[in-house]
């Protein structure tokens, strides 16, 4: 996405269309999914993040479980792709702002 890699993912996120633009991006019943870095949305949903020293409750640490399966399914998908098509590996995006695209 043109950040350096000690960003964190969810300030990467916020400077995204996706992010600041989502109605035009979803619908009222779709939505990503991300893990605990990310903050919830209508239109992201992200693990349970457990204070320290507190525990989860048993139906939050199913539903992270459950959320934590289909993200391990994406990145591996993902890596299979770029074993697949090594050119993967380098496509860059230049850094860039981006225009509003509401104005």
């Amino acid at each position: 996405m043109g950040w350096p890699g000690s960003v964190h993912d969810n300030r990467v996120i916020k400077h995204t269309p996706l992010y600041q633009f989502p109605a035009a991006h979803f619908s009222e019943k779709q939505y990503i999914i991300g893990d605990s870095a990310f903050k919830n949305q209508w239109f992201i949903v992200s693990s349970f993040n457990c204070p320290m020293g507190s525990t989860l409750s048993p139906e939050q640490e199913q539903f992270n479980t459950i959320l934590s399966k289909a993200r391990v399914v994406s990145e591996h998908t993902i890596g299979i792709l770029k074993g697949r098509f090594p050119w993967l590996w380098h496509i860059r995006r230049p850094i860039r702002k981006e225009k509003s695209k509401l104005a």
